[in-house]
């Protein structure tokens, strides 16, 4: 639903474009405890001078650039917060001069509330008259030294520094001084699409620029926003946007909207996709208003969900770049090119080895399977039908009750792939007294029956982002005869519709209102005639000849997993019980290699709820073997993470912030490391990092004892993975290699 996925934004309003001369000021004042007090009172004197040179620019001219110092730098202490945490040094001339031309070309606006990730970048600056000097850069913002925002106006020209302060990194620590030229470029272009700015289009399949979902690239606001601007009619935009609907007013009232100048807006998607926004063939999932020629939308809190790792990139002689990369451990290509301070998207296509079609028919079949044992679902009256339904050009694959051609089938499930992961609609589970039906404009009607004088009607669109599919509800009708309005008049329209059941968001409607909705429901509905399950071939023509070939051989590899056909069926076995099914108890499984021998574990999450509560199994000898984990500490909530250079793993819980006898607040962030040898648990190490908030210093602890954050956080890296958990299906059993 779209209320899980949107947040409070709140809106700061400020006239004083001169605070940022306060930063002028600090940044040549002392800041913590990595910057020495300065030489002697002629320095400060002189800073002062500087400053206030700093401030009357400032006023002269509005935005002004980041640089401000007069002094030349001669050394360079480098912190990537949100890499190690440690500094590096450099007083290369040379390359210390090209950081500060390019800073030179940054201009900072207006302060702003924009939603950081902890994105940050430190640089201190020592001169040639010992004076220093600080800049701090968090995601695309400066921050000042009371903490406060300031937007860059080219976010774009970050990764220019960025990629002069890789060298930096690259002269003071040794090992990467390894890193060659082409993995340069391809880990500063995985950082320009990981940022909020690009990481939308890859959140959906595309074979060309018109294909683009430009709902996903604006879901987060592409880092275009620019509430504070148009502070002083904000009441007057939330008006134009919300008009009579009580429901959108509540939600911007609480969580705030997403305003994108139009310019902005139209000089993105050109040079993001070559196309003009009047040209663009999906919508932009954005309202747009002549009158102060912006575009707005509610504001969102969670980040497009999207772990990309890049693998290759090949650059033709025309400059169109393909990247192979992975998303969620699927393999994309991706074609992109250089379009001035642009990325240019060409394509974004899931790309399995053994073929697209292939891979969803494999994984539909194992769904199907599913049902086809299933008692609730007879083969004789149940069947399935293949239909896109969001224009994605892929085929759902639904499931429901097999009708005679005149009546409407009932759907019991929607099934569908999204980038390369086989998902089933949340809100779909048709049964006798809640039936959904399919509409000739795709969208889904919901029929409750809740008691014999009460029924709901609910109209559903698709809404997927990312990889998962949901729908979302844009109008309800409701038939209550128990309602205030009783026998003589049950008929109510709901104004907010993620309340449908509450009678305080039930309007009354006439009967002829009413009878007018129902019909149009009615007369849209399709009259499908399903396919008996037991009709379903569950081998592709093309390829089914390989692929028996290829089952005869009991040892084979599954997909290079490690698994071969003895231990997947014998993991199948027990993943498939019904105690562990995600119908059942919201159970779910995971595959992962937890000592580096090259077989994976199978783990258990049986109700979803608990990380103690999970079940762990080996393969050894010829035979699945319990492990047992009685005697291990781990957390009731918690993340598992390995490692895949020691084999070992560990079990990670944070929080909850508290205070130590001086009163001083911090952060605990605890691990504990296991390994896995002959079938046994062996606890490993304790690590223990106390971040104080104040200072933002560590106190870090190795079983106990003291050591240095270094030792801690060389750990903490090492942990390189996280085990992912997916909901234990048959369809989903089939996707990881189970048989």
């Amino acid at each position: 639903m779209y209320y899980n996925k949107i947040t409070l934004r709140k809106f700061v309003y400020t006239a004083a474009v001169l605070i940022l001369a306060i930063f002028m000021y600090a940044c040549s004042v002392d800041k913590g405890e990595l910057q020495e007090k300065s030489a002697s009172e002629a320095d400060s004197e002189k800073t002062m001078n500087q400053n206030d040179e700093a401030e009357e620019t400032l006023t002269e001219a509005g935005s002004s650039v980041v640089w401000t110092f007069d002094s030349t730098p001669v050394k360079i202490k480098y912190s990537r917060m949100w890499e190690s945490g440690e500094y590096a040094e450099c007083d290369d001339a040379e390359l210390i001069s090209e950081i500060v031309e390019e800073l030179k070309e940054l201009r900072v606006g207006n302060p702003t509330d924009m939603a950081t990730d902890d994105f940050t970048d430190v640089l201190d600056f020592e001169f040639e008259d010992g004076s220093l000097g600080r800049i701090e850069i968090e995601n695309e913002c400066l921050v000042t030294e009371d903490n406060k925002r300031y937007k860059i106006s080219h976010p774009e020209k970050l990764h220019r520094i960025r990629s002069l302060l890789d060298e930096v990194i690259a002269q003071y620590d040794p090992d990467s001084k390894d890193v060659s030229a082409d993995e340069a470029e391809l880990s500063e272009l995985e950082k320009q699409l990981k940022s909020n700015r690009y990481i939308g289009f890859l959140t959906e399949e595309f074979l060309n620029p018109e294909d683009i979902t430009w709902e996903g690239v604006f879901y987060m606001g592409a880092g275009l926003y620019d509430d504070e601007k148009y502070s002083d009619v904000l009441d007057d935009i939330t008006d134009a946007f919300c008009g009579d609907s009580k429901e959108c007013r509540e939600t911007a009232d609480e969580f705030g909207l997403d305003i994108i100048d139009g310019k902005v807006l139209r000089d993105f998607v050109k040079g993001t996709s070559g196309i003009d926004v009047a040209d663009v063939k999906k919508p932009l999932g954005l309202t747009y208003f002549d009158k102060w020629d912006i575009y707005v939308q509610y504001s969102a809190s969670d980040a497009n969900a999207v772990d990309i790792k890049l693998i290759s990139m090949e650059t033709d002689d025309d400059g169109k770049m393909k990247i192979e990369y992975e998303n969620a451990g699927e393999p994309f290509t991706l074609v992109l090119e250089k379009n001035g301070d642009y990325l240019r998207f060409i394509s974004n296509v899931w790309t399995p080895s053994e073929g697209r079609s292939n891979t969803i028919h494999k994984m539909y079949s194992k769904a199907i399977a599913e049902y086809e044992e299933d008692p609730s679902y007879p083969i004789d009256k149940t069947g399935y039908y293949l239909f896109d339904i969001n224009g994605d050009n892929i085929e759902e694959l639904f499931i429901e009750e097999l009708k005679n051609g005149k009546q409407v089938p009932n759907i019991f499930r929607i099934y569908t792939v999204r980038m390369g992961k086989l998902n089933d609609y949340y809100d779909i589970r048709g049964s006798e007294y809640d039936c959904f039906y399919l509409s000739n404009d795709n969208t889904i009607y919901e029929q409750i029956y809740s008691g014999a004088a009460q029924t709901y009607y609910i109209h559903w669109k698709d809404a997927s982002q990312n990889t998962i599919p949901w729908l979302t509800c844009i109008d309800v009708l409701v038939y209550n005869e128990e309602n205030e309005g009783g026998e003589e008049h049950p008929w109510y329209h709901v104004t907010n519709n993620y309340q449908y059941e509450n009678e305080d968001y039930q309007d009354r409607i006439s009967e002829k209102e009413f009878n007018e909705w129902y019909n149009r429901m009615n007369d849209s509905l399709v009259l499908s005639i399903g396919t008996p399950l037991s009709n379903w071939k569950f081998e592709s023509q093309k390829n089914s000849s390989e692929d028996n070939r290829s089952n005869k051989k009991s040892d084979s590899k599954k997909k290079d997993s490690g698994l071969n056909t003895t231990i997947a069926a014998a993991y199948d076995e027990i993943a498939s019980k019904k105690e562990f099914s995600y119908d059942n108890e919201n159970g779910s499984f995971a595959l992962h290699d937890l000592n580096a021998d090259g077989i994976p574990e199978l783990i258990i999450d049986p109700d979803g709820m608990f990380v103690s509560d999970n079940l762990y199994y080996t393969y050894d000898n010829g035979k699945v073997i319990s492990i047992d984990v009685s005697q291990m500490d781990i957390p009731v909530y918690g993340t598992f993470l390995t490692s895949s250079k020691s084999g070992t793993f560990c079990f990670y819980r944070g929080g909850p912030a508290t205070y130590d006898d001086n009163d001083r607040d911090f952060m605990p962030h605890m691990y504990i490391e296991y390994a896995l040898i002959n079938g046994k648990i062996k606890e490993r190490d304790r690590y223990t990092g106390l971040n104080y908030e104040d200072d933002d210093s560590w106190k870090c602890s190795m079983n106990g004892e003291e050591c240095s954050y270094s030792n801690f956080n060389r750990f903490v890296e090492s942990m390189d993975e996280t085990v992912a958990f997916v909901d234990n299906t048959a369809a989903n059993r089939h996707v990881q290699g189970l048989e």
